[in-house]
């Protein structure tokens, strides 16, 4: 209950795998991705993986207009899809995109 019907919930997710590829398709950040897949996978912790995905994704939408916009998409598709979804699940579906799992 709360989350977002099952159409809705399978265009987030492939919004959020949209916003990943944007981010690995940028060559100055394409390290910078897998040293973040590297640093989430190392921590369990799910406040540390909050902070470095929010961290990761601030520094690469400051850095580029095309990771902004899609980000910004993101956003507006959560929004639609699934207006009761709270931050932790939000960060959640960005993490499970970054890492190329199934949500």
């Amino acid at each position: 209950p709360g989350g977002p019907a099952p159409d809705a919930r399978a265009r987030l997710v492939e919004s959020a795998r949209a916003f990943v590829d944007t981010v690995a398709a940028q060559v100055t950040w394409r390290d910078e991705l897998r040293r973040l897949r590297a640093e989430l996978a190392a921590h369990a912790n799910p406040v540390t993986r909050v902070r470095l995905i929010d961290a990761f994704v601030r520094k690469a939408a400051a850095d580029s207009r095309e990771v902004a916009a899609a980000l910004a998409q993101l956003r507006r598709d959560a929004t639609t899809a699934a207006p009761r979804l709270d931050d932790a699940s939000f960060i959640e579906l960005i993490r499970r995109a970054f890492m190329g799992e199934t949500p």
